[in-house]
């Protein structure tokens, strides 16, 4: 049972069908990933995007391979009902899939809060009978609760409540950035194997709809910086000289910005840690990066 959890607009559904069909395909790798066992058959089953897009999206993604297979089976519902799972199962019992991708888990819960507990077991509990039945692995796409992205990518991020994080025994979490083409990976649960604890670049090519592992990223807390909390840092690096003291930071932060005395503290750190000022001695900064972006 593996779950891809991922925030708005982060791909994570071409991540989903690209590492389906790389499977599928019996490619050597998947993101730089080895990929152990060849000849698996997989169903990607869709909720959110519709025919059109779908199959659109899978051209895009062939032109990636030299295509040549027939275990690569798509299934596609409009519906936002846990009826879908009647259907799946007969398509199941057709094809005989090893893997089963289902995207999206929200629109498998007939509207419910999947935040409650009691609203997502049902559904859980039917996606492992599929599991155990058919003896096959369940990836699950989720969507990624708004706000605390600065935190990175942790699981508790994901939409779903406390079951959501028992239930699965692998989780993947993909979010965007405040780069355009980038994306951070991060691998944050794992029952059966040993797994890195760190976040990897992740480039988004837009013309030919490709996720592309551009290794480990050190410094993944620059990336996840919102655009409002840059503007603020801009707007107090202009009201301060090029070298000032903790004392004239927080008092542009607090007595001229309307900000707390923590938010300013915070700011500080994080400011220095981003490599935007740095510390000549006790309590004295100066300037180091300016603040850029589009016109």
């Amino acid at each position: 049972q593996v779950v891809l959890g991922g925030t708005t607009g982060a791909n994570k559904s071409f991540m989903a069908m690209q590492m389906g069909m790389s499977i599928a395909n019996n490619e050597k790798e998947f993101l730089g990933f080895k990929i152990n066992v060849g000849g698996l058959k997989v169903l990607y089953c869709d909720t959110e995007c519709g025919e059109n897009v779908l199959v659109d999206r899978f051209q895009s993604l062939m032109k990636l391979y030299n295509w040549k297979n027939t275990n690569f089976n798509l299934l596609t519902k409009d519906s936002t009902s846990s009826s879908i799972y009647d259907e799946l199962e007969a398509h199941m019992v057709n094809l005989k899939p090893d893997i089963v991708i289902i995207d999206c888990l929200y629109n498998t819960t007939d509207g419910a809060d999947i935040s409650k507990n009691h609203h997502l077991v049902p559904i859980l509990n039917r996606i492992t009978k599929l599991k155990e039945v058919h003896h096959c692995t369940i990836i699950a796409v989720s969507h990624m609760n708004k706000g605390g992205h600065e935190q990175g990518l942790v699981i508790d991020r994901i939409s779903g409540g406390s079951v959501l994080q028992n239930w699965s025994e692998h989780i993947i979490q993909l979010t965007r950035t405040n780069e355009s083409n980038t994306r951070l990976l991060r691998i944050g649960k794992s029952r059966h194997i040993d797994y890195p604890d760190c976040y990897y670049e992740i480039e988004w090519n837009s013309n030919k709809k490709e996720l592309i592992n551009r290794g480990i990223q050190s410094n993944w807390k620059e990336l996840m910086i919102t655009t409002d909390k840059k503007k603020n840092w801009n707007m107090i690096l202009h009201d301060l000289s090029d070298e000032f003291s903790k004392i004239d930071f927080k008092n542009v932060v607090c007595n001229i910005r309307g900000n707390s005395e923590r938010t300013a503290t915070n700011w500080i750190s994080d400011m220095l840690r981003c490599g935007i000022i740095e510390k000549i001695k006790h309590g004295q900064y100066k300037k180091k990066l300016e603040i850029r972006g589009k016109e």
